[in-house]
């Protein structure tokens, strides 16, 4: 029984807007970090901000995932086609919130680098 899980527009939507949302946290960590400023308690906290980068790459990944299955009597097979070709606003999230676990990934490397010395 052939079945096709194709994202929807809205779903594509919703991601983008989740994924906004969701890296809110990591932007106000990075931006007080390079402004100077003191980082705001809660919204410091590392499951938050993990939390929120992670959250927004799966989201806007999920948006352009198309899942294809075929079944017969002698085998099962399923598809994933991850399509490059992202919406403009869900490419737009999904740059950066790559961008911010970059950065975030190399300051905790850096960090770890300078406090042995």
């Amino acid at each position: 029984m052939p079945g096709t899980i194709v994202p929807r527009r809205r779903f594509a939507l919703a991601a983008a807007i989740l994924g906004s949302v969701a890296l809110v946290p990591s932007i106000v960590l990075i931006g007080a970090g390079v402004l100077g400023h003191a980082v705001p308690r809660l919204l410091g906290h590392p499951i938050l901000v993990l939390g929120g980068v992670a959250v927004a790459l799966v989201a806007n990944i999920g948006a352009s995932v198309n899942l294809r299955s075929h079944a017969t009597a002698d085998e099962v097979t399923l598809e994933c086609d991850l399509r490059l070709r992202y919406r403009g606003i869900n490419r737009t999230v999904l740059l950066v919130a790559g961008s911010l676990a970059f950065v975030i990934i190399g300051y905790v490397i850096m960090g770890e680098l300078t406090a042995n010395r």
